[in-house]
């Protein structure tokens, strides 16, 4: 029956729970990224490690809110949209470091390692997230 609800299998929220411990650890990650940005760099570096994982927080941000949007959908739509998501996340990084200027070295180093960093922490959290679910994966 098409009105009757369905029930939600153990891979339901997988991605959403991946992309919150993602976020927190990003989030775990922005003073000591800032800290060691300005031991190194002094000041721009502090401010482009800062800035470099807030895009990582706002993309991460991004991610979660489109994994909750998605969850209902059918499986193409969703691994789109994730897709969609981390081509997002590389293009605002790369924006960034292209747009902090020539004339603050620092900062734009700080920024893309910062950022690089942060992604990739992300990803890791979310991959180990995904393989540690211990439910088949059976498509709806």
């Amino acid at each position: 029956m098409p009105d009757e609800p369905v029930a939600e299998s153990a891979w339901a929220r997988v991605p959403e729970r991946a992309a919150v411990r993602g976020l927190l650890v990003v989030l775990a990650v922005l003073v000591p990224a800032t800290l060691l940005g300005a031991l190194t760099q002094g000041v721009q570096g502090a401010t482009g490690a800062a800035l470099g994982v807030a895009l990582i927080v706002l993309c991460q941000g991004l991610t979660w809110a489109a994994t909750r949007l998605a969850r209902s959908e059918p499986a193409p739509v969703f691994a789109l949209l994730l897709v969609a998501s981390y081509a997002t996340k590389a293009g605002v990084v790369l924006v960034a470091v292209l747009l902090v200027g020539d004339g603050l070295p620092g900062a734009r180093r700080a920024l893309a390692l910062s950022a690089g960093l942060a992604a990739v922490l992300a990803a890791t959290v979310e991959a180990a997230v995904i393989t540690r679910v211990r439910a088949p994966y059976v498509e709806p």
